[in-house]
């Protein structure tokens, strides 16, 4: 969403309230004319105003920053990393649509620049040059606050070595991403949590901490984590470079369900098995991006 859309629906939801600019501004003990720019798409709202802001126009974030992630796309990407002594291009000029209801796979061996197009897909890092398009819409240039709010809305992360809390219990760990999330209630986060461990299996796990489980079994809550603030996207980096052959299917069985269920999932993996649940394969050499297979 770009900054006019937002400033539009701050109007919007400002007005229902019948409130002035001016009254907006005292409440949030800034200037008229900082709300003026705000509702104009001059400006965002900082981040650390922006929660104060949605309480006030009785909002959620999710709302303010909402919008489908229908499609992907990546149009002449460079990521260029300089050293002392030298240019490293990491992604060398890679176009690609990835759509919803689609299971991904990108294949190519280490230093290819897999995970640093992961990285940008998922909003965590920024190209070089070229465009990333979400809906037709570039943000290229939006700010971190921007940013943080459509990887909140919209993107949920896998990663190899799982990244749990090993202090939390299984639906505590899947509670996380709902904490900065306004739009699921805190009474219900517990519910969630317990019904997407369920969807992975994991009912009976509930109460482990992460010493108390499998790789795979972590890795499923992971899984049942990045689900938490239900997101159109979902990016895993390598999933299952750390479980045995019996895990990997039942990951890559969960992924590829999640993509019939009109997600887009993006799985970098060395494994070939995934071959057998991708429906689209790209492979990654030096940079480049191309396509393996279209069946």
């Amino acid at each position: 969403m770009n900054q006019e859309k937002i400033g539009n629906f701050i109007s919007e939801n400002r007005k229902k309230l019948n409130m002035t600019q001016e009254e907006l501004a005292e409440k949030m003990n800034v200037s008229k004319n900082a709300v003026s720019k705000w509702e104009r798409g001059l400006n965002l709202p900082d981040a650390s105003i922006m929660e104060d802001l949605c309480k006030i126009l009785n909002i959620t974030l999710n709302e303010l920053f909402k919008g489908e992630y229908k499609n992907l796309e990546i149009k002449n990407l460079y990521k260029v990393y300089q050293t002392k002594t030298e240019k490293i291009i990491a992604v060398d000029n890679a176009t690609y649509k990835f759509e919803s209801g689609c299971f991904y796979a990108i294949m190519g061996h280490s230093g290819s620049g897999k995970s640093t197009l992961l990285n940008i897909l998922g909003t965590l890092d920024k190209q070089t040059s070229g465009e990333y398009l979400i809906n037709g819409e570039n943000i290229s240039n939006y700010d971190d606050v921007v940013l943080s709010a459509i990887r909140m809305r919209g993107i949920g992360f896998i990663f190899q070595n799982y990244s749990l809390d090993p202090n939390l219990k299984s639906f505590e760990n899947v509670m996380l991403p709902m904490y900065i999330n306004n739009a699921i209630k805190k009474e219900n986060r517990k519910t969630r949590a317990i019904k997407l461990l369920e969807y992975v299996n994991m009912g009976d796990r509930i109460n482990h901490y992460p010493k108390e489980l499998s790789g795979g079994e972590q890795q499923r809550v992971a899984i049942a984590r990045a689900l938490a603030n239900d997101p159109r996207v979902i990016i895993a980096d390598e999933p299952t470079g750390n479980l045995d052959e019996k895990n990997e299917e039942i990951i890559f069985s969960i992924l590829k369900k999640l993509s019939q269920m009109d997600k887009c999932v993006i799985v970098v993996s060395h494994n070939e098995n995934i071959l057998k649940y991708a429906d689209k394969v790209l492979y990654m050499k030096n940079g480049k991006l191309g396509v393996y297979s279209e069946e």
